[in-house]
């Protein structure tokens, strides 16, 4: 009985997590946080290792960067610990200058404590500019 026990609980624990039959998925659209990260650009799967992207979802070690553009740095999230370099940048976050902190931190925000090291390439840090632009 055993052997018949576990070999039916091996054989469900091997369908785990394989797609169903189309005809089988339920239709239902995607959530908010679904169809941001289908919209991510591969270049953002860097940034997402500290930074959420959707709104209301839990820091990291990075701020939140769902609304991003067009805000003050330092500021946004209101409720993250910026650095005295970041709060002290005194900018506000535009393509020209997302682009180059994402090139460069260190030389755009003397004492962030952000510790990439940048995106060297143009089309990459394009890319995530982009992406960054659309989480308003």
């Amino acid at each position: 009985m055993r052997i018949v026990s576990g070999l039916a609980g091996a054989l469900f624990l091997t369908a785990c997590g394989q797609p169903q039959p189309a005809a089988e998925q339920p239709d239902t659209a995607p959530s908010a946080s679904q169809t941001a990260t289908a919209q991510r650009p591969p270049a953002f799967q860097q940034c997402a290792v500290c930074h959420a992207d959707t709104p209301g979802a839990p820091r990291r070690s990075g701020p939140n960067l769902h609304g991003v553009m067009g805000s003050k740095a330092g500021t946004v999230p209101a409720d993250f610990a910026f650095s005295d370099g970041m709060k002290k940048a005194g900018f506000t976050w535009d393509r020209a200058k997302m682009d180059a902190f994402i090139e460069n931190p260190a030389v755009v925000v003397p004492g962030t404590r952000m510790v990439f090291r940048g995106e060297k390439d143009p089309a990459r840090r394009e890319a995530i500019v982009d992406y960054l632009e659309t989480l308003k």
